[in-house]
């Protein structure tokens, strides 16, 4: 397989379903395998959520998370409602990698086609058009941007090696210095990704606020991991937009999603409430306030109550 989802409670209209979507698929096209960094900083708006089983179809899950897929403009575009059987799902076939992949070349030495190994690869190089001269051209100068920075980087390798133990050219070898430094800055500027501006605000208010906190996107819808009190702890980030300020808000939290973080999470978590449109955040650290046994009583919701004790 060429991808592993994470489990996530999101559906296709959950606001974080598209950057959980492109933390899992790696920030490529789950068919095609584009990358953001290829497309630069439309990359965003050119990646789309694609229905791996048509809307079409009419199923019950549809709109479900292990439904949604990832996908380029382009592929999301060629797919449409396309369906059959022996399309090959990333999420569970040998597409491009494994032992016997459905998929081989794709290189410069045929021409940088796809040729497929059997009939489902057959099928699903049609199917997105991957030998068309738009994929070809990208896989094209995705390999010669890869094999100028190996020559970039080989040869400062080289240049570094041979001034290492020459004490008189000690100037020289501070210049090589610096340029070695700049290619390790470009590279760290060429790994950036565009961020999501409903986490990118959260990891802001974080911030002036002088939390410690990171970005994480781990399993059981776990967005970030802070320093709180002197504790880390695991949290969700759950985004309200409304514009009323309220001394006292309540919320609804289903009982399996907090199960399974009792169950499986071995750590201290909880919950950020943020309000964007009033500044505003709120936590609410879960594992300090509840146990297990006080939510499997039968319900299916639990009611938190967040108040100023709870303001970040």
């Amino acid at each position: 397989m060429e991808y592993i989802r994470k489990q996530r409670w999101a559906n296709y209209l959950s606001p974080k379903c598209k950057e959980y979507l492109r933390n899992d698929f790696s920030h490529e096209c789950a068919y095609c395998k584009l990358q953001e960094q290829e497309v630069g900083i439309v990359g965003l708006d050119f990646f789309e959520i694609d229905h791996f089983k048509p809307q079409s179809l009419n199923l019950p899950d549809t709109h479900k998370y292990h439904n949604l897929y990832y996908s380029c403009e382009k592929c999301n575009n060629e797919k449409s409602d396309i369906w059959d059987t022996k399309l090959l799902d990333p999420c569970t076939d040998d597409i491009f990698s494994g032992i016997n992949p459905a998929i081989i070349g794709g290189k410069k030495e045929n021409h940088y086609k796809y040729i497929a190994k059997n009939d489902r690869g057959t099928f699903y190089i049609n199917t997105f058009k991957l030998n068309s001269r738009t994929q070809i051209r990208f896989r094209k100068a995705r390999e010669n941007h890869e094999n100028s920075l190996h020559t970039i980087n080989t040869l400062i390798d080289e240049i570094l090696l041979k001034f290492q133990h020459n004490a008189e050219l000690h100037d020289l070898k501070d210049l090589i210095f610096q340029l070695d430094n700049l290619r390790h800055l470009k590279q760290q500027e060429l790994d950036k990704l565009p961020k999501d501006e409903m986490f990118e605000k959260a990891e802001e208010y974080l911030n002036d606020k002088g939390i410690e906190n990171s970005l994480v996107f781990e399993e059981y819808n776990i967005d970030f991991k802070m320093k709180f009190n002197g504790s880390t702890y695991y949290c969700e980030l759950l985004v309200d937009n409304s514009l009323e300020e309220k001394t006292e808000y309540r919320k609804n939290i289903s009982v399996e999603k907090l199960t399974t973080w009792f169950e499986k999470l071995n750590s201290n978590f909880g919950i950020l409430f943020y309000y964007p449109r009033i500044n505003r955040m709120y936590f609410y650290p879960v594992s300090n306030n509840m146990t297990l046994p006080e939510i499997t009583d039968g319900k299916k919701i639990r009611q938190i109550k967040i108040n100023d004790k709870c303001l970040l």
